[in-house]
């Protein structure tokens, strides 16, 4: 049985199509760290035209502490306009800076590379360095951040954790970490519906960054991302489709995030959903043009739905709009796309309806967008002689 570790996957994180960047620096090397390491071999490393440098150190990140000839070279390289990255050479951890040999390189100026690969971080360094619109300090600070999901253990200069979980635990005299982490599982869902509910953006950062999941349903099977959009925070459903929350999601009324948005008739919703790629499959359309309610009705088209969507008789919103006399809505959904000619099971049109109705305005309004009504199919019956 495979456990899958919700918050370490890596998701998208803008509102665009895909696109690929093909301008990578070829001044990039790696340089391996052993304890009789020549400094003439730093030296001539550190060397225009060389951008970039990926440093594999020992164990958490630490070097020889006496050989300050060498932290003095590259200290005059990263003076220079070189980045370069401490990797560990171990095969698991990551780079702490909090030892001494450690601290040297970090004062030096020597970007930790977290849990980095070598492989890993010599690739991100082409690719953060041939961005040639990005200046120096912007550059050192993409190779700190997690762009591609090449880093798992990262720590945030303005993180302020939340000790939600700990305190609880202590409190509850929890300590194995398979049970802290059922405690996490059940308790981050509702704060972060709470927070979307809010609109309280800096609160689901400090929960995303104490390891919640935005896409982690709750006992409703909601999630942020319904909430938000049901309560109409057109910038906390921008910031949580960002962060890469799952715009597909269906709660336990098989509802997604763009059904929500509908209910709220949040226009502003809908059109940011619409854009991460959500859709729809209901036939609720019919329902509005039923009880003649146009705004709801608006935002469903706006949503993407069908205006030709049928009900369980085969009937359209238009079939319903005819019937009842209205000719606003008969007229929006003609404007958009709507069939006059649609047959329903009865065998009738929104035409025949207007017909029957003797409603002569709609009647003429229908014909004006589509002409003359059909002729109806012949229908043969064959009886045993």
């Amino acid at each position: 049985m495979f456990v899958v570790n919700y918050e370490s996957i890596f998701r998208p994180s803008a509102l665009a199509p895909f696109s690929v960047h093909d301008r990578l620096c070829r001044n990039v090397g790696v340089l391996r760290i052993f304890p009789s390491i020549p400094l003439s071999t730093i030296r001539a490393f550190l060397q225009p035209p060389t951008q970039g440098v990926v440093l594999e150190t020992y164990g958490s990140g630490n070097m020889p502490s006496r050989r300050t000839d060498i932290i003095a070279e590259i200290r005059e390289a990263i003076q220079r306009g070189c980045i370069i990255i401490n990797c560990s050479q171990c095969v698991r951890g990551q780079v702490d800076v909090n030892y001494f040999t450690g601290k040297l390189l970090y004062d030096a100026g020597v970007i930790p590379g977290s849990d980095m690969t070598c492989e890993a971080a010599l690739t991100k360094l082409s690719y953060v360095l041939g961005k040639d619109e990005w200046d120096l300090a912007t550059k050192r600070k993409m190779m700190e951040r997690n762009i591609r999901g090449e880093i798992t253990v990262t720590k945030s200069a303005t993180l302020q954790e939340l000790e939600i979980i700990p305190e609880l635990a202590r409190l509850l005299c929890i300590s194995s970490s398979a049970e802290v982490q059922l405690l996490r599982n059940a308790l981050f869902p509702p704060l972060l519906c709470h927070a979307a509910r809010n609109g309280d953006i800096d609160l689901l950062v400090n929960l995303r960054e104490s390891g919640a999941s935005f896409s982690a349903p709750d006992y409703n099977g909601r999630t942020p991302l319904h909430v938000a959009a049901s309560a109409g925070h057109v910038n906390t459903v921008h910031f949580l489709l960002t962060q890469g929350a799952n715009v597909h999601a269906r709660d336990q009324w098989d509802e997604n995030a763009l059904l929500s948005a509908i209910r709220s008739k949040n226009l502003d919703c809908i059109r940011a959903l619409r854009n991460a790629g959500a859709l729809l499959g209901s036939i609720e359309m019919c329902s509005s043009a039923s009880q003649q309610d146009l705004k709801t009705l608006t935002a469903w088209i706006m949503a993407g739905a069908n205006p030709n969507e049928t009900d369980y008789d085969g009937r359209t919103a238009l079939h319903f709009a005819v019937e009842n006399g209205n000719k606003e809505i008969t007229e929006y959904l003609l404007k958009h796309g709507a069939n006059a000619e649609a047959v329903d099971k009865f065998g009738n049109t929104p035409i025949s309806e207007a017909e029957k109705g003797n409603n002569p305005e709609i009647l003429g309004l229908l014909k004006t967008l589509h002409g003359p009504s059909p002729i109806p199919p012949v229908q043969f019956t064959f009886t045993d002689s």
